[in-house]
């Protein structure tokens, strides 16, 4: 009852799915009170027909199912009452190929997939070939004491196995690092337009950098120069030309300084 109203469906026993294949309804008794009218034909049964058997001397149990050929009769016609309508509301009977199949032990097993089945200990191999691999099987355990192995209303042939079949050994594999695809040549026909752009870039850097080392040579030659001319106004003895000299390199420092301005 908790599981039906948590939404959930309630595993049937063997006699409810009968049952509920046959179309009959089932009302379960969930207090004493409502078991008594079963309650009181089990006490009638074990008091009134064991002493019946007695007084007809039934001693085997063969005379005992023939007893109850004539005694169930004059029990239901003193006990028994007439319906208000006497309608007959039965359904049809099913065939009884379909009674067989709906009373009997009906187990629901999952199929491996070597096709083998195990039921009570024991493998079972299904000897039908198979358009598509099976994911569940019903084993139906009939009256008659066979056994039968349906998939939906298909009876599948089969035969017991004596131990399991065996397992493919699993196959160790060793991880390898995949190998990165060559790359091909910059020079290559294919990379033809990107290896000429290269070359483009590259000569512009080798440009720039060439630009940039003579503009530091041309800077440290001004500083030598400016530290020169320091040097000549700490130094008066110099003749007039060295002071000319120093005026003329003077001259050329300011005139390289402009044109580097010129230039950044």
């Amino acid at each position: 009852m908790e599981d039906e109203l948590a939404g959930e469906k309630r595993k049937l026993s063997q006699f409810e799915r009968a049952l509920e294949e046959l179309g009959v309804e089932v009302i379960h008794a969930q207090s004493p009170q409502a078991k008594g009218r079963i309650e009181r034909l089990f006490k009638t049964d074990q008091d009134r027909l064991v002493k019946e058997m007695r007084l007809a001397g039934i001693k085997t149990k063969d005379e005992a199912d023939q007893f109850l050929v004539t005694y169930l009769p004059k029990y239901n016609h003193r006990f028994s009452v007439k319906p208000r309508q006497e309608t007959n509301l039965h359904r049809p009977r099913p065939s009884s190929k379909e009674m067989k199949r709906i009373l009997s032990i009906q187990t629901k097993h999952v199929v491996r997939h070597d096709n083998t089945i195990r039921h009570e200990n024991r493998f079972y191999q299904i000897a039908e070939k198979l358009r598509r691999p099976l994911k569940e099987i019903v084993v139906q355990e009939r009256l008659d004491g066979k056994l039968y192995v349906v998939s939906g209303q298909r009876e599948l042939k089969y035969r017991e196995i004596t131990q399991p079949p065996r397992r493919h050994p699993k196959v160790k594999t060793v991880w390898q690092k995949p190998s990165s695809p060559s790359k091909p040549a910059m020079n290559h026909f294919l990379k033809k337009e990107s290896f000429e752009r290269r070359l483009r870039l590259q000569n512009m850097k080798m440009a720039e950098r060439a630009a940039r080392s003579e503009k530091i040579s041309r800077l440290n030659a001004f500083k030598q120069t400016i530290s020169t001319q320091d040097s000549l106004h700490h130094h008066p003895n110099l003749t007039y030309q060295h002071h000319q000299q120093f005026q003329q390199k003077e001259e050329r420092s300011k005139e390289e300084k402009e044109l580097l301005l010129i230039h950044s």
